[in-house]
């Protein structure tokens, strides 16, 4: 049996088959995530499975929920969060997955993500409050879908079925799962953060999501970006809003705003682009309001919020204010926060990999009201110590629903405790070089076909028949025969072939995928819940498994169980996608 490849993606090879040398490279692995600040419409989204989800003419709205959101969003207790459904429908939705393919493949960039969550119908109760017949779907864009079979992020909507109602003023809850956060304490952290140093961040709580009376553990609730919390900010009802997942203000990066509001008209961020480019801090200023994004910037990295905004174009919201037409930004989906000492590879201090950033730093004196803002941020916030003194506060408070494990809890809280260390140096560090061209979106680019077949069983330590033809480049190569291996365990399943190419050449194409989908049928992998993707090993590489290739298409199930000696038998046929990362 083959050493098993790594589970997360790798950096790519551009290596062809039967290729001699190939260089090992590549850096951290971003994961575009957040996604759903709102999406208010469901535009592009498949019907509600209840009809009854939109107001039925007869039938009494439902009352509001006394109270403001500050009452709601407490620091002092988890939020007890419970919701029913029925069984079938919940099954339903945890399954659902968004495809990166759809995001980062085919047209990549020329459009928002169409949604691909169905709305459910359930009720709920909220910290003691009966809200009765509530909406409920998925959310998330891709880092959201890893594992979200078990633990999905949720959006939960008060107002679908009755237009206008609203609870703590609220007309929807987010509830995120983060993945990605072994602690799940980032996202209220990274929150209550950008708070203390002024900028208009939602508010967070801890809570338990409980579903049909399982509990699903810790999650963050989380006030959505919407027209309420526009309204709030800027006293207006209708307010352009836009949600940024990849995008940026430059050119052939702004199909990606997906419009959040009905005022959103996406011509309105041609003037944005063109101050930008300008490079003239007052032509921006009169559009943008640099002194807030100011703050926002300096927020994220405060944070390390490596996959927002100034890093990674990702996870924000922007809304342009009615009373002077300027533009405003607000951060989202922080549970990549303090994830590393390192957010920006090195350059730590200053975010440069969005076209706003990039411009302020190169206009005669933007670096130096950049310089003042990070200083000003990391006073009003307290220093790491006060940050990671909040850290451990929060993880107590957590500690009757989920215990936080101690060694994420303490590699966070050493992160946190660098945070003055690594900002310190933004006083007195030369100016960064700015000649670079800002980043290339995270396009994928098709290079190939790979079909096989496989006839293994469950945990044998012996592989069974396997074989399969790739078409690489445009060259077709039968494969030699294989061995497959399959294994089910923590609520996940393993299914791969290993091909011996000779000379040392090895290639592996691997699936990983929730445990109760191995059953008789058909699956799709879609490079988030449902993994797939081809390895190659050479004496180049060390011996070492190197991702070059991810994989889209149906995995056949003709044959298949999860209990150890089962056998799982089938075909599949993939498209492959050279990674994005």
């Amino acid at each position: 049996m083959p050493a098993r490849p790594p589970r997360l993606p790798a950096a790519l090879l551009p290596c062809l088959l039967g290729a001699v040398a190939c260089a090992a490279g590549g850096g951290p692995a971003p994961k575009a995530d957040g996604a759903d600040i709102v999406d208010d419409s469901g535009a592009g989204g498949p019907p509600a499975t209840d009809p009854d989800l939109e107001t039925v003419p007869g039938v009494e709205p439902l009352p509001d929920i006394p109270g403001t959101p500050d009452a709601l969003f407490a620091d002092d207790r988890v939020i007890r969060v419970e919701l029913e459904l029925p069984a079938d429908d919940w099954d339903a939705l945890r399954l659902e997955a968004r495809s990166m393919f759809d995001v980062l493949g085919r047209d990549c960039m020329s459009a928002p993500g169409e949604s691909p969550f169905t709305w459910f119908s359930g009720d709920a109760r909220v910290d003691g409050e009966d809200l009765g017949r509530v909406s409920v779907r998925k959310k998330g864009l891709i880092g959201s879908m890893y594992d979200s079979a078990a633990r999905p992020s949720l959006r939960v909507d008060i107002d679908r079925a009755s237009p206008g109602r609203r609870a703590w003023g609220l007309a929807r809850l987010a509830l995120n799962a983060a993945p990605q956060d072994p602690t799940g304490l980032r996202t209220c952290l990274a929150d209550a953060a950008y708070a203390a140093v002024g900028v208009p961040a939602p508010r967070c709580a801890l809570a338990e999501l409980v579903v049909n009376g399982d509990s699903l553990g810790l999650y963050a609730l989380v006030e959505p970006i919407d027209e309420v919390f526009t309204e709030a900010l800027t006293g207006h009802a209708e307010v352009p809003l836009y949600e940024g997942t990849l995008s940026d203000l430059r050119e052939g990066w702004t199909a990606t705003f997906d419009p959040d509001s009905a005022a959103a008209d996406p011509a309105l961020l041609a003037p944005l682009v063109d101050a930008v480019a300008s490079g003239d801090l007052d032509q921006i200023d009169e559009v943008i309001d640099v002194d807030a994004y100011l703050k926002v910037w300096a927020a994220e990295v405060l944070v390390g919020q490596w996959d927002g905004y100034a890093w990674n174009t990702n996870n924000f919201a922007l809304y342009i204010d009615p009373t002077d037409g300027r533009a405003r930004f607000v951060p989202w989906g922080p549970d990549a926060a303090w994830t590393t000492p390192y957010p920006g590879g090195g350059l730590d201090w200053i975010g440069l990999n969005a076209a706003l950033p990039r411009a302020i730093a190169a206009a005669p004196g933007g670096l130096d009201r950049y310089r003042a803002a990070l200083a000003q941020a990391l006073a009003d916030a307290g220093g790491g110590a006060a940050l990671s003194a909040r850290a451990a506060a929060l993880a107590e408070l957590a500690a009757p629903v989920q215990r936080v494990p101690a060694g994420p809890l303490a590699d966070l809280r050493a992160i946190i405790e660098d945070t003055d260390a690594r900002l310190a140096v933004a006083a007195t560090a030369p100016a960064p070089d700015l000649s670079a061209p800002l980043p290339d979106p995270l396009c994928m680019r098709e290079v190939g076909r790979l079909t096989g077949t496989f006839d293994a069983e469950v945990g044998a330590r012996r592989g069974g028949p396997a074989e399969a033809e790739l078409v690489w480049e445009g060259e077709r190569t039968p494969l030699p025969g294989a061995e497959a291996y399959a294994s089910a365990r923590g609520g996940m399943a393993e299914l791969y072939t290993w091909h011996e190419l000779g000379g040392g050449v090895q290639l592996l194409p691997y699936f990983s995928f929730p445990a109760e989908q191995l059953v008789p049928g058909e699956l799709v992998t879609d490079g988030t819940m449902r993994w797939g993707a081809l390895y190659f090993a050479s004496p180049d590489t060390s011996g070492e498994w190197v991702e070059i290739a991810w994989m889209e298409g149906p995995l056949r199930f003709d044959a298949a169980g999860s209990s150890s000696g089962d056998r799982v038998q089938g075909s599949y046929e993939a498209v492959l996608w050279a990674p994005a990362w």
